[in-house]
């Protein structure tokens, strides 16, 4: 689901992506499928992000960083530099202390904290 998230995202269709990164992210949750929580809740602070709302976007993009820290899930090249990307983007929408701000408070988050996260601020896009 996950993997049709970024697709729909791709093609610029924020409202096609939402849901199936949020099935995505209920999913890989349930099964303890930490990966694909990272990958879910990156693709959630994107939409975030195009939303206009770059620090809730820099909070889950720091829980996914941290979370892929803590686990040693190793990310790959040209998903690394998506990912730097993607951050960059959302930390150039605000002033610099407000982004570090955000994407600290996102490395502080527990997984379970960061699934609420990205679930419960859904309707604040």
């Amino acid at each position: 689901m996950g993997h049709l998230g970024w697709l729909a995202l791709d093609d610029g269709d924020l409202d096609a992506a939402q849901p199936l990164f949020e099935e995505s992210l209920r999913l890989a949750h349930s099964v303890n499928a930490g990966s694909r929580v990272l990958t879910s809740l990156e693709g959630i602070g994107e939409i975030a992000a195009q939303h206009g709302n770059p620090a809730r976007a820099l909070r889950l993009f720091g829980a996914a960083d941290a979370l892929r820290e803590s686990s040693g899930a190793a990310i790959g090249a040209p998903d690394r530099g998506r990912f730097e990307n993607r951050l960059a983007h959302a930390v150039s929408m605000l002033p610099t202390q407000t982004s570090k701000t955000a994407y600290q408070a996102g490395r502080r988050l527990s997984l379970e904290s960061a699934f609420q996260e990205a679930l419960r601020q859904q309707a604040l896009q």
